[in-house]
């Protein structure tokens, strides 16, 4: 038993126990927040977790040792905005498509909308990133990125369906117009009106059923247009924060959108399943009636709750910005090296394109279950959060360079496995490189924006970043890919696609280990680039008012 100082027996062998597996996952995770007011302060901040917990389950003894942890609100805020803003998409993201079948648009419809996500990522997230830093508004515009968001994507909810609008069926004397609601029901028969020929018919259900296509075109260009600012923006954010933070990483805050996707994953699966199944209606109106209902609800109110984190940021700002940002941006790619850094984010997005647009098509032709294609993205966010989680150690043992020759690697591997699966099973250990595609080659893309960055322009270079991957990188991938689906199959694509990683690969280790382009090692020490430039100062909120004076 554990005894208190008074020797009373007063805790038990189960309140010890709890306190050594709190104490013991908490240490794995290496949670950043807690630092000690007192003198005794530990790097990975465990004594104030050992003081946290002790009063949680009253150990006094442990309790006097220490003084209780101060936490930093900043860092928390970051995790916070992570887990809410990617568990608002998780919640609707992968059902968009599918809402857009129910309401009558062909797949080439579809296509079309799904192609404005990275359209506007290429287009949109750098003009962000550059007001970002013009202005030194990122906090602002985070804000704005969120709001915007939360308007235009739940009014996609509102876009009546095809069978909505008039449907007309012609008869040799008399017009038959008759309106279908979302319950299936007809009304209003019209009779004695001038007939309209099969070729006027025809014409006119294509210009009903763009009506609706071009409601949804435009909701959702506004949502995709707010969407590829927020993400490139909080990225620079987070990494000017963690600068003053010397055992915070950006892995370290990202792990949490994760454990969001882990988390919310089955439950809105479920929850959508539960309404197909059992017909529940809520009322008469079309949005109503909608599958997707849940979706839409479970997104507002998750998106509306990221605001409240976004507000508590620290705001942080650079000691000034470039007298021209064409030219920092032209010393920055003349660099060999840095071009080639972008062709592997490009490829990696390209990869990464193909992996989401075409893996489940290829297992629903090897007659998978969708339960073992749920349980693969269960499988890929479990193996990515421990990768994020420890990704600062592991750039800073091997370097930027090194770290991007691994994820290239272990996309070719990935993508060739996928190319002689025969078994769908056998997908699940094949997405545990996942953790090295994602969970350590985006965090180390990240630091290396900010590592190459002026001062003053780490929202431009992780918009440029961001645009790379998500929007030149995906748009390749998933254009390029669905031909040579359509023309040589998957097996063919996963091979190609391998191969192209390959070659890059191959291009980036002569850059880099023949030619002396980078870094050549770790992060901490410079790169060519940056040689001469100094260290970025940051001014958070109490900085700049005795700066200013």
């Amino acid at each position: 038993m554990l005894y208190s100082v008074s020797g009373h027996k007063e805790h038990v062998i189960p309140n010890y126990w709890s306190f050594v597996l709190a104490y013991g996952y908490f240490s794995i995770l290496q949670v950043d927040e807690f630092a000690l007011k007192s003198h005794r302060r530990s790097s990975r901040g465990h004594f104030g977790l050992i003081v946290y917990f002790s009063k949680v389950l009253h150990i006094k003894q442990i309790e006097k040792m220490v003084t209780f942890p101060c936490i930093n609100m900043s860092l928390v805020s970051l995790k916070l905005i992570y887990f809410t803003y990617i568990a608002s998409m998780t919640v609707i993201r992968p059902y968009l498509a599918l809402f857009m079948y129910e309401l009558g648009m062909n797949p080439f419809q579809v296509g079309c909308l799904k192609s404005l996500e990275p359209l506007a990522i290429l287009v949109c997230s750098p003009i962000w990133g550059s007001i970002a830093d013009k202005y030194q508004i990122s906090k602002i515009l985070l804000v704005v990125c969120v709001i915007g968001s939360a308007i235009f994507l739940p009014l996609q909810l509102f876009v009546p369906p095809v069978t909505l609008f008039a449907s007309i069926e012609c008869a040799p004397n008399h017009l038959n117009t008759s309106f279908t609601g979302a319950d299936g029901n007809r009304s209003s028969e019209v009779d004695d009106i001038p007939s309209i020929s099969s070729e006027q018919n025809k014409e006119l259900f294509p210009t009903i059923s763009q009506l609706t296509f071009w409601m949804m075109a435009v909701l959702s260009f506004l949502d995709d247009f707010f969407v590829a600012g927020f993400l490139p923006l909080l990225d620079a954010h987070t990494m000017q924060l963690v600068s003053r933070y010397p055992k915070a990483t950006y892995g370290g805050q990202r792990w949490t959108g994760a454990f969001a996707v882990i988390a919310l994953s089955p439950i809105i699966g479920l929850l959508t399943d539960w309404f197909e199944v059992s017909g529940i209606t809520l009322g008469d109106f079309y949005f109503l009636q909608s599958t997707y209902l849940p979706s839409f609800v479970l997104f507002s109110g998750l998106i509306f709750i990221s605001v409240i984190p976004v507000l508590k940021l620290e705001d942080v700002h650079s000691l000034g910005s470039p007298s021209s940002f064409s030219r920092e941006l032209f010393l920055i790619f003349r660099d060999l090296h840095v071009i080639l850094s972008f062709l592997v984010f490009i490829v990696a997005g390209a990869c990464k394109g193909i992996v989401g647009a075409f893996v489940f098509i290829f297992l629903d032709e090897l007659d998978a279950t969708k339960l073992l294609m749920s349980l693969s993205l269960v499988v890929t966010c479990s193996i990515e959060t421990p990768f994020l989680i420890y990704s600062g150690r592991i750039i800073d043992k091997l370097g930027y360079e090194a770290v991007f020759c691994l994820g290239l690697f272990a996309y070719a591997v990935r993508l060739f496995c996928y190319s002689i699966l025969v078994d769908p099973l056998y997908v699940l250990p094949i997405e545990m490189l996942h953790g090295v595609c994602y969970g350590l080659l985006w965090p180390s893309c990240t630091e290396y924006a900010n590592h190459i960055a002026p001062e003053g322009m780490s929202a431009t270079l992780q918009s440029l970043t961001h645009a790379a991957k998500a929007g030149v990188g995906e748009i390749l991938g998933v254009a390029l890919g669905g031909l040579l689906y359509k023309v040589y199959g998957a097996r063919a694509l996963f091979r190609q696609a391998a191969g192209a990683a390959l070659f890059v690969l191959i291009l980036y280790m002569i850059d880099w280990l023949l030619l002396g382009g980078g870094s050549g090692g770790k992060r901490d020490g410079g790169s060519k680039l940056g040689e001469d430039r100094e260290i970025k100062p940051l001014l958070l909120k109490e900085d700049r008012k005795e700066h200013k004076k």
